[in-house]
């Protein structure tokens, strides 16, 4: 029995060493760091913001002249998005006649998106 044992513990405690360089080696090799450039290449250059504030920050235009153009857009783009939705999901209501919240207001069933075509 103390023999069975034994065995047992030294075929366990050859895993330990294994995992423990494994582990090491996993960890060596995602925490390593990158090379230095060695000046051949350009350096990089950090993405570009792409926001509409930017403009009035550089001084380029003035705030209220952005507010007057977003304010003008907005009739075209409530428009382009209403139709996105449309497109994409079923809008219509489709309440169960036999389920109810609290105070009665109905609870929508079914599917809201639509059937892809194609």
């Amino acid at each position: 029995m103390q023999a069975d044992f034994r065995k047992s513990v030294r075929r366990r405690s050859l895993w330990v060493p294994i995992t423990a360089a494994v582990v090491t080696l996993t960890f060596l090799s995602v925490t390593r760091s990158e090379p230095a450039p060695t000046g051949t290449s350009p350096p990089l250059q950090p993405p570009r913001a792409t926001t509409r504030v930017a403009p009035v920050l550089l001084g380029k235009e003035k705030f209220q002249d952005v507010v007057a153009r977003d304010k003008g857009e907005k009739d075209a783009v409530m428009a382009r998005q209403k139709t996105l939705l449309e497109e994409r999901y079923d809008l219509t209501p489709h309440p169960d006649p036999k389920l109810t919240m609290t105070r009665g207001k109905p609870i929508q069933v079914g599917r809201r998106r639509a059937s892809r075509k194609g």
